[in-house]
Parts: structure tokens; C-alpha cells; sequence
């Protein structure tokens, strides 16, 4: 009996058990990983749906954008496919995405605002409740800014739906699509930085105003951003019928198909300063093509296919098209518009990289590193109030220091700065001498400088014999100054012998006198023009020197002061200054005395004044070609050569010196040299290579580049940068 009693009690049990386990099934680790949403049979927020329907009855119906629905208690505007079944597009594809299904629970409680459990390809059928929450809730705002991209193109499924497939079908509803049109571009201003969404709208438009029957070329605005592989519909046929029609192809859209071909690559410069590109482009295209150069219409005609956004269609669709041809597959104008792209390009790199570094686009030192072109409308403050005291005609001296300020600098500009400084009044049609890119004066080393309104001063050229030109012009002033003053007459055959000698253009004869102003203003010094002379031979330098004296005696005569000024040049030629007196005495008219007779040769006067022989001074003059094509051979003005940019790389001279620097630190230079950029962990393991210290290392280098930039071109710790505009100086120097 007792036995019996414990068997029933452990069934009773069991039984208790089993109906427990049944009427509570245990949650799997698969729910336990699942949403609170999946968990849960009914969630109070998730509003109660109708019983199913079968797929035959309820279809979907469209709501026009000027109409409103209510969808699980919300008001939303039309522009919506709406109902229980609607088939996609390509049957086989299943439900079509865009149809809002009021069976399907939302939850409100917990919208999804960004997006969270989107899918790449999303379709409102198939994505979470709160998803669903998130996009009905950004339709009911009124379809703003801001919301997550997915819920974009969810709404613009059913657009494209309605246009590409109904209207197409049905002329019935072509009423409707003025408003929708307005609708997806009013999307593409909101969304214009989401370049899928741009492609894909951009696309549709165009295609769309297919649809609607005759195609207003007009109407069609040209896209400026590049997304995938492939042209734009709009692009396509905007060319066709340019070409069709034997019109010129406008620099906007010439500018749309330089930046959508896919064999016109696109490097930093065009796409970090996307606006100033676009500009820049625009005016040499006008520049140079006026309204635009013509295409010859090939025999190709064009084929279009619209590839839609949404997954309803399965795929392409073959487009009837205007009977236009496809010159986009020229390979001419794609040719002549990449060479211009290249040449934009290259005159927006120093800029580009400015900006990279400093976030900086308006400032006097950013504008400066601009074209020309485009530097002209964009005058700092500063500028405009500095370009007020320069007067229409004539050149007029300047405070060095109100040229400086322009860049925040204070004394001695480096040499990237006062090219920085030339190139900035250049771009607002104002010319500086000295100028450090057409000569080898520094402007800031000095109190003055010269300035003059030139309109040409973007696009002239100085000649290549400019330099060697300022040389002559400078030892001529120092000898005609050394009596006080550079008369009007040896100013003017300076002038004159030396633009006929180096044949100077007419913007070199501008530059050349307003540097002989420039030397009349300031008087610099002679230091410096020993070491500018160095490479010449004896022969060479005695020319220069007989050359120089009949300068001194263009106005008859040679004064005691100038017979000074002459021995010091002549020391700095490194010729005998006695040798001057010899030379004086084969251009005087009369016996010059140089010792008296009953004086002791170690102690003698120099001679008074002396008179010349002007025959003889105009054969000596004369050879001002010959002195003209000695110092064209020697002094070469510096190329100003873009920087490189990081990532390029400069071959090492297996340590042969480079600015001033033995070979270790050369070698350390030029391996540094290839990026901007390293940790210090690496620079220690480069100097470790070559024996080095590396913090010894880095002070020698920094040192030189002192020496030739005023500024340092190694800088931070951790990871450490170089200076490229430095870099670019010590590498050419």
C-alpha cells in the first residue's frame, strides 16, 4: 500500500510538472538573444492588427501627394503606396518594398531614428517594428532633413514605382508629375551629400522627364557629384543634343562630364576644394573655348537603361530615347577635357594642401596660394584697404612691413612667404619688385619695396634674361649713386642699354624699371653679389668690369666717389681695384696721373675727377650684349616648383650633400622625405640606419633649414611633421 501511495505521488508530480512545462514553454538562448519586442507575445505599444487576409483581396492603393492617410494612428502625407498585398514590380521579387502595410506591427514606443536594424536593401514588409516606427514617424513630420538615409530611399521606392511603371503604363496620371519631380529634388537638396541617393535621384529625374513625353533639354541641370562608374542619364543626353544640334556644350556641363568620366581621374586638389575646382574650371573652359567647343556628332546612337533604386524591378530597364547620338564615348572631347581637369589640378595643389593642413580657406596666406583668377574676387580686409594707397599710374615705394602684415608676419619674411606675399598682390593685378620667383631678392630683407597696378601681372612674362638684367642694374646704380645720386641721364641709358641687351618683353621693361626704382629708393648694399659673380671666369669678370667703369662715365665724366664704388666692385669681382685705374686711363681723353713723378710708389694720390673719351665710351657701351648673354648664362632666376605632395618619393643620393648637409644627415633627409608624416619610433629606427642620434639629428637638420627657410622644417614629438613648403626649399636649394 505504501508503495502504491509513492508511486502516485511521483506522478501526480510529473503530471503537475508536464502541464507547467506546457502551459509556459522555456525561452531558448536564440530568444534570449532576440529583441524585448520578439520576446513578447503582445507589447502594449504595438497597436493590434487585423486578422490576415488572403493575398487576393485588400490590394494596395496609391495616395497621391496631395492627399493624406492614417496609418496606425498617424496622419501621413501622400506620395505612398498603402494596403495589405501589392506585388513588386518583377513578380518573382515577392512583396514590393515601398508598400506600407497596415497589418504589420509598429513600434511607437521605440522608433528607430537612426536607423539601427536597417537593412542595406530595405523593404518596410521585411524590417523591424521600430524601424517601421522610425520611418512613419519621419513621413508624418513632413519627410525632413536629417533622417537616416535608408528611410529616404524607402519613400523614394514608391516614387519611382509610380512613375517609372505606372505613369509609363497609364498617360492618366502623368497629372502627377510635375509634383513629384519637385518632390524627389526637394529630397536632393536635403540629401545632396549622400552620393548614392544623389546618383540614384539624379538619375530618375531625367528619366522621369522621359516618361512624361518630349524631353526639354532645358530642364535638365547637370550633376557635379560623382558617384560609381557610369555617366548620368542627364549628362548623356544633354551632350547628344548639343551635338546634335551643332551647339556648343557648356562649361557646366563640360564640367559635369569631366568629373562623372570614368577615365578623368580626379586627385585631392579637385576634390578637397570641390567649389574652387568647379570655378577655376569653368573660367579657363570660357577662356579658352568661349561658350564652348563643339562635338561632331558620331553614328553611335544612345542607349540608355535606368538602373532602379528599388529592388521591385529585378534589374535595368531599356529606356526609349529622343534619336540622339552617344558622343560621350568620344574619346576627343574626354581628352581635352582631362587635360584641362590635369592643368586645374596642378594650379589648385599648393592651396589643396594648405587647406588639408590648416582647415583655413579665407585668410590672406590661404588666398595668396590661390590662382590668380580666383585670388582676384576673394581680397582679405587687409588687402583692400592696402590696394586704396596704390595709385592707377606709376609705381610708388611701400613699407616692406605693410606687406608682411598681409601673412601675420612680423621682419624677415622666408622665401615661401614673400613668394606667398608676390603671388597674392598678383591676383589683384598688382606688381612687387623685388620678386623673389623672378629674381633672388627677398622684398622683406628690406624697408621698401615697389608696387604698381599692372593688370597683366598674372599672366606676363618677365623674359629669361630678367634676372641677369637686375645684376648689371644693381652694380650700374651703386657705381652712378657713389657721387650722391643716379642721374636722370645714367638712369635712362641704364635703362635703355639693358632692355635692348636682354630684349625684354614689356613686362619685363615694366619690372626692370620699377627695380631700378626700387635700387634708387633703398641703395642696398653690395653684400651678397660677391657670391653671385663666383661662377664667372676672369675674362668674364674683366669684362663686367670695363663695362661697369663706362657706366660710370656715361655722363662724360668719372668722379672721386666713383672711382671707389669701382674699386670695391672690382674687389668684389674679384679683380685688382688698382686695375681700376688702368681701365679709366683706356677711356680717357687726356693722360690720366696716377703717380707723380717725384712721389714714392708705395704713397700716391688717387686721381680728381676724369674726363672720358666718349668714342671710347660708346664701344665699351656697346658690348652690352655681350655682357648681357655672360650674366643670362649664369644667373638663372629660381623655379618655383609645386611641393610634392606626401607620398612621393625622392630619390636618395647616397649621401652626397643636400642643403649644406653632410652625408648621413642628407641621406636621413631625403628618406624622410617621401612622407609628411612618421612616428618617432620610426624616425629613431631611420637614424638608427645611418649612426645617428636622432635628436642630434633632427636639431642639424632644422638648422639648415634655418638657414635657407627662416623656419624649421621637422616639428611635434609624437608623431613628428615635416614642413613641405620647407622641405620643397632645402631639396632645390
Amino acid at each position: 500500500m505504501g508503495i502504491v501511495i509513492v508511486i502516485a505521488a511521483i506522478g501526480g508530480i510529473v503530471w503537475f510538472y508536464a502541464r507547467q512545462t506546457r502551459q509556459k514553454p522555456p525561452i531558448t538562448a536564440e530568444q534570449q538573444r532576440a529583441p524585448e519586442t520578439a520576446i513578447r507575445r503582445v507589447e502594449p505599444t504595438v497597436r493590434p492588427v487585423a486578422p490576415a487576409r488572403r493575398r487576393s483581396g485588400g490590394p494596395a492603393r496609391w495616395v497621391p501627394l496631395d492627399q493624406t492617410v492614417e496609418v496606425h494612428g498617424l496622419v501621413l502625407p501622400g506620395g505612398l503606396y498603402v494596403g495589405d498585398h501589392l506585388e513588386a514590380v518583377a513578380q518573382w521579387r515577392g512583396d514590393e518594398p515601398a508598400l506600407i502595410d497596415p497589418r504589420k506591427p509598429v513600434d511607437l514606443r521605440r522608433p528607430d531614428v537612426d536607423g539601427t536594424h536597417m537593412s542595406y536593401w530595405p523593404s518596410y514588409g521585411d524590417i523591424h517594428p521600430a524601424s517601421r516606427a522610425g520611418y512613419l514617424r519621419w513621413l508624418e513630420a513632413g519627410r525632413p532633413g536629417g533622417a537616416y538615409i535608408g528611410y529616404v530611399f524607402l519613400f523614394f521606392y514608391g516614387i519611382e514605382r509610380r512613375v517609372i511603371r505606372d505613369i509609363a503604363a497609364n498617360s492618366n496620371g502623368r497629372s502627377e508629375l510635375p509634383a513629384l519631380l519637385a518632390e524627389v529634388e526637394r529630397l536632393l537638396g536635403l540629401y545632396a551629400d549622400n552620393g548614392s541617393f544623389s546618383s540614384y535621384a539624379g538619375d530618375f529625374v531625367a528619366t522621369a522627364k522621359l516618361t512624361a513625353g518630349p524631353l526639354d533639354l532645358s530642364t535638365l541641370v547637370p550633376s557635379r557629384e560623382r558617384v560609381g562608374w557610369d555617366l548620368p542619364i542627364e549628362l548623356k543626353l544633354a551632350a547628344g543634343a548639343a551635338a546634335a544640334a551643332d551647339e556648343p556644350l557648356s562649361a557646366d556641363w563640360a564640367l559635369a562630364w569631366a568629373l562623372h568620366h570614368p577615365e578623368i581621374p580626379l586627385r585631392t586638389p579637385a576634390t578637397r576644394c570641390a567649389d574652387e575646382f568647379a570655378e577655376l574650371f569653368c573660367l579657363r573652359y570660357r577662356e579658352k573655348h568661349g561658350e564652348g567647343f563643339r562635338i561632331k556628332a558620331n553614328k553611335s546612337p544612345l542607349k540608355l537603361e535606368y538602373r532602379p533604386a528599388s529592388a521591385s524591378f529585378g534589374g535595368p530597364i531599356a529606356l526609349t530615347t529622343p534619336d540622339l547620338p552617344d558622343v560621350t564615348r568620344l574619346a576627343g572631347p574626354t581628352r581635352r577635357l582631362a587635360d584641362l581637369v590635369e592643368s586645374v589640378t596642378a594650379d589648385l595643389g599648393g592651396f589643396s594642401r594648405y587647406v588639408g593642413r590648416h582647415e583655413d580657406r579665407t585668410s590672406a596666406r590661404a588666398v595668396a596660394l590661390l590662382p590668380p583668377e580666383l585670388a582676384g574676387a576673394r581680397a582679405p580686409a587687409e588687402l583692400v584697404e592696402l590696394l586704396h594707397a596704390i595709385p592707377e599710374d606709376g609705381s610708388v615705394p611701400l613699407a616692406s612691413s605693410r606687406l608682411t602684415a598681409l601673412l601675420d608676419g612680423e621682419g624677415k619674411l622666408s622665401k615661401r612667404d614673400a613668394i606667398a606675399a608676390a603671388a597674392l598682390l598678383e591676383g589683384h593685378g598688382i606688381g612687387l619688385e623685388p620678386d623673389i620667383r623672378v629674381g633672388t631678392i627677398n622684398f622683406s630683407h628690406h624697408p621698401q619695396a615697389i608696387v604698381w597696378r599692372d593688370a597683366d601681372a598674372a599672366t606676363a612674362t618677365v623674359g629669361g634674361g630678367y634676372a641677369a638684367a637686375t645684376v648689371l642694374l644693381h652694380l650700374g646704380v651703386m657705381v652712378g649713386a657713389s657721387d650722391g645720386e643716379v642721374s636722370v641721364v645714367e638712369q635712362e641709358q641704364l635703362e635703355k642699354a639693358l632692355e635692348q641687351a636682354f630684349d625684354l618683353p614689356a613686362a619685363g621693361r615694366r619690372r626692370l624699371r620699377a627695380h631700378l626704382h626700387w635700387l634708387v629708393e633703398v641703395r642696398p648694399g653690395i653684400a651678397g653679389l660677391k657670391a653671385r659673380v663666383g661662377d664667372l671666369d676672369q675674362q668674364q669678370r674683366s669684362l663686367i668690369a670695363r663695362y661697369l667703369v663706362a657706366v660710370a662715365g656715361a655722363d662724360g665724366h668719372v668722379a672721386r666717389q666713383e672711382v671707389d664704388m669701382l674699386r670695391k666692385l672690382y674687389g668684389v669681382l674679384g679683380l685688382e681695384p688698382d686695375d681700376v685705374h688702368r681701365d679709366l686711363h683706356g677711356l680717357a681723353s687726356e693722360p690720366v696721373t696716377v703717380i707723380a713723378a717725384d712721389r714714392d710708389a708705395g704713397d700716391f694720390a688717387l686721381p680728381g675727377e676724369v674726363r672720358l673719351d666718349r668714342r671710347r665710351l660708346a664701344e665699351v657701351m656697346s658690348s652690352t650684349q655681350q655682357v648681357a648673354e655672360v650674366l643670362t648664362a649664369v644667373f638663372v632666376p629660381d623655379d618655383v616648383e609645386p611641393e610634392a605632395d606626401a607620398g612621393d618619393v625622392v630619390a636618395e643620393d647616397d649621401g652626397e650633400s643636400v642643403a649644406g648637409l653632410d652625408g648621413p644627415h642628407a641621406a636621413l633627409l631625403q628618406r624622410l622625405a617621401v612622407q609628411e608624416r612618421w612616428s618617432r619610433e620610426e624616425l629613431d629606427a631611420l637614424a638608427g640606419e645611418l649612426d645617428l642620434l636622432p635628436g642630434g639629428a633632427i636639431e642639424t637638420i632644422n638648422d639648415a633649414a634655418f638657414a635657407i627657410a627662416d623656419a624649421p622644417l621637422i616639428e611635434g614629438d609624437d608623431p613628428i611633421e615635416l614642413d613641405s613648403h620647407v622641405l620643397k626649399e632645402m631639396l632645390h636649394v
